[in-house]
C-alpha cells in the first residue's frame, strides 16, 4: 500500500512538472503566423512596395554603372599620363559614365513624379526623390571636373571659407601656410631689387635717363 501511494505520488509529479513546461515550449517552438495576404488592401500594398523597391534598384544600377565607367576612365587618365598621350579613350569612359549618371537621375525624378499616385508618394516624399536624385549627380560632376584638373573656382573659395575646419591632410594639399611663404616673398624681393639696380645702370638704364630728361618720360 506504502509503495502504491509513493508511485502515484511520483506520477502526478511529474505530470505537473509537465503539464507546466508545456505553455514555456510551445511558446519557443511556435511558428510565425505567415502574413494575410488574401486582403485586396494587402495585397495592393505587397504590390506598392514591389514597385517602389524595383524604382530605387533602377536608380542604382544607372549610377552603379556610372561609377564603373568613371573608375575605368580615371584609372586610363593616370595611364595615358604617364605615357604622354592624350587619353582618348578615357574621354569616351567619362562619356558613358556621364550618360548613365544624368539618364539615371533623371529618369528616377521622371518615374517619381509619374508614379506619385500609383505608389501614393507624398509630396515631401517626391522632394526627397529630387534631392536623393541631385546630390549625387552634383557630386559626381564636381570630382569629374576635379580629375580634369579644372576645379571650380567657387569650391576653392568655400573651402577657404572653411579652412580651418578641414582635416590637415586636405588642408596641406589646397593651402599654403603663410610663414612657408615668407622665404619666397623675400627672395622675390631680393630679385627685383636686382634686376631694378641692372636696368637703370646699363644700356636700358640710360634710355630711360634720356626720357625722363626730355620731360615726356616715354621711349621713341
Amino acid at each position: 500500500m506504502l509503495r502504491g501511494a509513493i508511485r502515484s505520488a511520483s506520477h502526478a509529479q511529474r505530470g505537473l512538472l509537465s503539464a507546466s513546461r508545456q505553455p514555456l515550449s510551445r511558446f519557443w517552438t511556435r511558428a510565425v503566423p505567415p502574413p494575410v495576404v488574401n486582403s485586396a488592401e494587402t495585397a495592393s500594398k505587397i504590390a506598392r512596395w514591389s514597385l517602389r523597391m524595383a524604382h530605387d534598384n533602377t536608380f542604382l544600377s544607372y549610377h552603379r554603372n556610372a561609377m564603373i565607367a568613371t573608375v575605368a576612365g580615371a584609372a586610363m587618365v593616370q595611364y595615358r599620363k604617364g605615357e604622354g598621350r592624350p587619353p582618348l579613350g578615357a574621354a569616351c569612359l567619362f562619356t558613358i559614365g556621364g550618360f548613365y549618371m544624368y539618364v539615371g537621375s533623371a529618369l528616377y525624378v521622371y518615374q517619381a513624379i509619374r508614379l506619385r499616385y500609383t505608389v501614393r508618394l507624398r509630396p515631401w516624399t517626391v522632394l526627397f526623390c529630387c534631392i536623393h536624385a541631385a546630390w549625387p549627380l552634383t557630386l559626381w560632376s564636381i570630382a569629374l571636373a576635379c580629375l580634369l584638373d579644372e576645379t571650380p573656382r567657387w569650391l576653392i573659395n568655400g573651402l577657404a571659407m572653411v579652412e580651418g575646419h578641414l582635416p590637415m591632410a586636405l588642408h596641406r594639399s589646397l593651402f599654403l601656410p603663410a610663414e612657408s611663404l615668407m622665404p619666397v616673398v623675400r627672395l622675390l624681393a631680393v630679385v627685383h631689387a636686382q634686376e631694378t639696380g641692372r636696368l637703370r645702370s646699363g644700356s636700358i638704364g640710360k634710355a630711360f635717363a634720356l626720357a625722363d630728361s626730355d620731360g615726356d618720360g616715354v621711349l621713341t
